[in-house]
């Protein structure tokens, strides 16, 4: 009886040690699920799209391929001509000049003469007078000047010693003679009287007919022009 009972006790721990991987897969499936947010299914794929792009990528690395052996066929080119022509002019073998430095000798020799060539138009456009309107406009913006006040009225106006010895005037530019700007102090620029204009001036009318041979009246007109209105 007793070995019966030693038989039994082993067989019951082999029945509880099965069922062990049974409760642990009850104890999985009876977890909750964890919770989180819940991704959208992905986009459909157009393969069509898809190919064609592929191709495209293919045939764009060809041509760069093509592209690049042609550099460095045309590179070899260069390198055995430039090979070819320091053999041809220096024979002994004493100057040795590479593609690239070449490449910069020159660049740097017109870089040298484009600068030259700019400094002797530069000296030429300094030596040639300026324009008349550049004049002008230089004249113009010294008498703006706030150095140069102009008076106004019977005052004197400051004036500029010009290369003949007469004065010139700032504001019109030209050169006359005596202290008094006779077109500010409203005198005849003919013969200097207040009491007339230039266009009145006896001496102006006298010189147009010594020059054109037509009698002038006392009151400024032609004698032409007075029988035609009469």
């Amino acid at each position: 009886m007793a070995s019966r009972g030693r038989r039994g006790v082993p067989a019951r721990e082999g029945e509880q040690r099965r069922d062990e991987p049974r409760r642990e897969d009850q104890g999985e499936q009876q977890a909750p699920a964890p919770q989180g947010p819940v991704l959208p299914p992905p986009p459909p794929v157009d393969y069509g799209v898809f190919m064609q792009g592929l191709v495209q990528a293919m045939q764009t690395q060809t041509h760069t391929q093509a592209a690049l052996q042609a550099q460095l066929e045309a590179q070899e080119l260069a390198d055995v001509w430039w090979s070819s022509l320091l053999r041809t002019r220096f024979e002994d073998g004493v100057v040795e000049v590479g593609w690239d430095e070449f490449v910069a000798l020159s660049a740097a020799c017109r870089q040298e003469g484009e600068m030259e060539q700019y400094l002797e138009e530069k000296k030429a456009s300094q030596k040639r007078p300026a324009a008349p309107f550049q004049r002008q406009e230089r004249k113009k913006a010294t008498f703006q000047s706030p150095q140069h006040p102009v008076a106004s009225g019977s005052s004197q106006v400051p004036s500029q010693h010009s290369l003949n010895g007469k004065k010139e005037c700032p504001p019109y530019g030209r050169a006359h003679g005596g202290t008094e700007c006779w077109k500010l102090a409203g005198k005849c620029l003919k013969c200097g009287s207040s009491e007339h204009r230039i266009k009145d001036c006896l001496r102006l009318q006298q010189g147009v007919q010594r020059e054109t041979g037509v009698p002038v009246l006392e009151d400024g007109i032609a004698k032409g022009d007075s029988e035609r209105e009469e």
